[in-house]
């Protein structure tokens, strides 16, 4: 009786965990940068987005039009222009685990390079950054 007791708490406590995380596999880390790219698919892209919660910025790659981008080059630069993270991406979005400050992000996509400046505080929620190239 008392085995069937713990083992009713312990499958309830699996199951809060379970739905209470927004664990994503394949993330990789560089330094002190977290980091996973993908989001290829609806299915992906949702579990993309609810693990957002857990990462700094959320990258989006696209074109003007809106189809999404994959193998696209990013690098992302320190306060004093270092290159902290080089990475191809394995679909059209990479979420980044930052340390506060500020940072430039490039992106590169058929020769072209573009980017944008973001800043990392603590307890910020996720910022959302887009970066699209004309066709």
């Amino acid at each position: 009786m008392q085995l069937w007791k713990i083992l009713t708490v312990f499958a309830a406590l699996s199951l809060i965990t379970s739905q209470g995380s927004a664990a994503i596999t394949g993330v990789k880390e560089t330094g002190n940068i977290r980091y996973v790219s993908g989001g290829v698919g609806e299915a992906a892209r949702n579990e993309f987005e609810r693990a957002a919660e857990a990462f700094d910025v959320k990258l989006e790659l696209a074109t003007a039009s809106g189809a999404y981008l994959a193998s696209t080059n990013v690098w992302v630069f320190g306060p004093g222009g270092q290159q902290l993270l080089a990475t191809t991406t394995s679909g059209p979005l990479l979420l980044l685990d930052l340390p506060a400050g500020s940072y430039r992000i490039e992106a590169e996509h058929d020769g072209r390079r573009q980017g944008a400046r973001v800043t990392v505080a603590e307890g910020e929620k996720v910022k959302p950054l887009t970066l699209s190239w004309a066709q």
